[in-house]
């Protein structure tokens, strides 16, 4: 169970649920239910933000978690630590780029899907870099801003040495 009472970043599953949870949220802090803007990417909702006199919110449809700061002086959760990362190797952007997906023996898949993407371990990066280096990546994509932090692995992502 999420804690509402402070800032929170929360996965739902959809932008109907997440408005759907804006509103309750509203309803139970007894403050006028918030605006809401939404910018699309064709048929498909990227981003929706809105506030209200009690908080602001955030939606990401690519990885459709909802994020709300309270706008009264509450206290902010602490952040996650960046304990993996995943590899972005080519397109405008690292949520609609080519990732890498698995490691094979002719050298990596790839999949523009982060929740198919592979995670490697802080601990393992500079490991990692050298095999990216053997099967030929280039020098830009090895030491530049391809290594993408986050704070979650999902199941089998995970690469081990």
């Amino acid at each position: 169970m999420i804690d509402t009472s402070k800032d929170f970043s929360k996965y739902v599953g959809s932008h109907r649920k997440a408005w759907d949870f804006v509103r309750q949220l509203a309803k139970d802090n007894n403050v006028s239910i918030p605006t809401m803007t939404t910018h699309c990417y064709g048929r498909t909702i990227y981003k929706a933000f809105g506030e209200n006199e009690l908080f602001s919110f955030n939606y990401w449809g690519d990885n459709k978690t909802l994020s709300v700061s309270y706008k009264d002086g509450r206290e902010t959760p602490e952040t996650p630590e960046q304990k993996f990362y995943y590899i972005w190797v080519e397109g405008l952007s690292p949520e609609r780029g080519e990732k890498i997906s698995a490691v094979t023996e002719n050298g990596f898949d790839y999949t523009t899907k982060i929740s198919k993407a592979i995670r490697i371990k802080k601990a393992d990066l500079e490991r990692f870099k050298r095999l990216m280096k053997s099967f030929g990546l280039t020098d830009w994509v090895i030491n530049g801003n391809s290594f993408i932090p986050t704070s979650y692995a999902p199941k089998r992502t995970l690469y081990n040495f």
